[in-house]
């Protein structure tokens, strides 16, 4: 294998890039294994059909007995590949009930975050959909409550919470004719200030 086919094999978009990892099978070679393996089953036939007869120095009870056991061998074979086939339906069935359900979960997880991006609730949203198995309608009714809260807690709340603080004026009552640039009205303006404070 060259450098390139080898750098294309251990990359999985390869593809996009023009290379192959591996050549496709020519017609010929198809027709070639096809071939083979007819030519493999006849074989196996013929097989069957040479041990199937009656040897020469082999009495008709041993020739009933052998065909007995190989009858038993053959319907073993046939209910082990009935077995490993149902098995392998049943894998099939699995594998497509496993992907339906990861296509469902992603539609939900997908619905609910659009919903909270919709509503300006994405960190909720995200949580309802990663974290929860809550169905889309129900992370959707927790998101329009969420929002509803929080529109009605957001109005000027900042503004009532200002408005019952009193704020003290300093300097205000520093003394007049005093110069708030010298030591005297600097001293001033603190002793006020601790006044003012002080109830």
């Amino acid at each position: 294998m060259t450098k390139l086919r080898k750098f294309a094999a251990a990359t999985p978009f390869a593809q996009l890039l023009g290379m192959r990892a591996e050549e496709k099978e020519t017609e010929e070679e198809k027709a070639r294994k096809a071939k083979k393996a007819e030519s493999d089953k006849d074989e196996e036939k013929a097989e069957e059909e040479e041990e199937r007869k009656q040897a020469e120095d082999e009495s008709d009870e041993d020739y009933a007995k052998r065909m007995e056991e190989m009858d038993e061998e053959e319907e073993k074979a046939k209910k082990a590949k009935k077995a490993e086939a149902d098995e392998d339906e049943e894998k099939a069935e699995e594998g497509e009930k496993e992907e339906k359900a990861k296509a469902s979960e992603r539609s939900r997880c997908a619905k609910i975050v659009a919903q909270g991006i919709k509503l300006g609730l994405t960190n909720q949203a995200c949580s309802l959909a990663f974290d929860t198995t809550l169905s889309v309608e129900q992370a959707s009714s927790i998101l329009a409550m969420t929002k509803q809260d929080v529109s009605a807690n957001q109005g000027g709340s900042l503004d009532k919470h200002m408005a019952g603080v009193n704020i003290p004026t300093i300097g205000a009552n520093a003394g007049p004719n005093l110069d708030p640039n010298s030591p005297e009205g600097k001293a001033a303006a603190i002793v006020a200030a601790a006044k003012a404070y002080r109830p």
